[in-house]
């Protein structure tokens, strides 16, 4: 089970995908492909990466976006980071 500050992030990385793809945040579940069902090629891509990477002060890693293939994937991956768990603990 997940503790509070990583329900939070998922969230907020939701919230963020949502807003960065135009799409209602009920459509952004855990088990949506991201990159084939919310997006619409790789200009919209480029952004999700560029507005999560913005929103959360962070680097990803091009050989870990390779492997994401569902919202949760995402999810999971900025869970572990400590700049995402930072930024969510700080804004609370």
């Amino acid at each position: 089970m997940k503790n509070s500050l990583d329900l939070m992030i998922a969230f907020k990385v939701k919230e963020v995908i949502a807003t960065s793809l135009r799409r209602n945040v009920e459509e952004v579940r855990n088990e949506v492909n991201v990159f084939s069902d919310l997006c619409d090629g790789v200009f919209e891509r480029a952004f999700l990466l560029h507005d999560l990477e913005t929103t959360f002060s962070c680097e990803l890693i091009e050989d870990e976006v390779d492997r994401w293939e569902t919202v949760g994937d995402i999810v999971d991956t900025m869970c572990l980071m400590p700049e995402v768990r930072n930024y969510c603990f700080a804004n609370q």
